[in-house]
């Protein structure tokens, strides 16, 4: 999870989805995401914190576009 936050906060991806992770594999990929500009959101786009479990990650837009997604 930690790589996959770091390849958002360079731009090798767009955005991600996570579901059922533990704090210890968020905390600091999470970080270095939202120092970069990225947005960490739960699945319902509320903003939340490494205790959540599931996370969807990205710019603002591509957050949006990935709720989206999961509403459907």
């Amino acid at each position: 999870m930690a790589a996959e936050f770091c390849y958002l906060a360079c731009g090798r991806i767009d955005g991600l989805i996570r579901l059922k992770q533990k704090p210890w594999d968020v905390a600091a990929g999470s970080l270095i995401a939202a120092e970069a500009g990225a947005v960490l959101t739960n699945l319902k786009g509320k903003e939340c914190d490494v205790y959540e479990g599931d996370y969807v990650a990205g710019s603002a837009e591509i957050v949006k576009q990935l709720l989206d997604i999961i509403r459907k």
